[in-house]
């Protein structure tokens, strides 16, 4: 309030502070447990880590991180080229085996 009474210019006037409430009970300690317990990328070592110190930041982007990476292998594995390769690859060695 006081960068915003100096931005206008207005002097000498009270700040009240606005009146604050806890908001958290026992029931959303629970469902935070709940959370990051049936959360299976909050069990990542790094995830955790940031999640415990609160670092938001770091939380949001090694989360986009492995939402790229995932949908970079799933392309991946969608491209014509590649989805049946398992399969030639199974098919070339068992062609080897029986050529020997």
């Amino acid at each position: 309030m006081t960068e915003v009474y100096a931005y206008l210019g207005i002097t000498g006037k009270e700040i009240i502070a606005p009146p604050l409430r806890k908001q958290a009970n026992k029931e959303s300690d629970e469902w935070e447990t709940r959370f990051t317990a049936e959360t299976p990328w909050l069990h990542d070592s790094r995830m955790a880590h940031a999640y415990a110190e609160g670092d938001l930041d770091t939380l949001y982007l090694q989360r986009s991180r492995m939402l790229m990476l995932a949908r970079e292998q799933a392309r991946w594995k969608s491209m014509p080229a590649n989805r049946w390769k398992p399969i030639r690859s199974l098919l070339f060695k068992i062609k080897r085996k029986f050529s020997k």
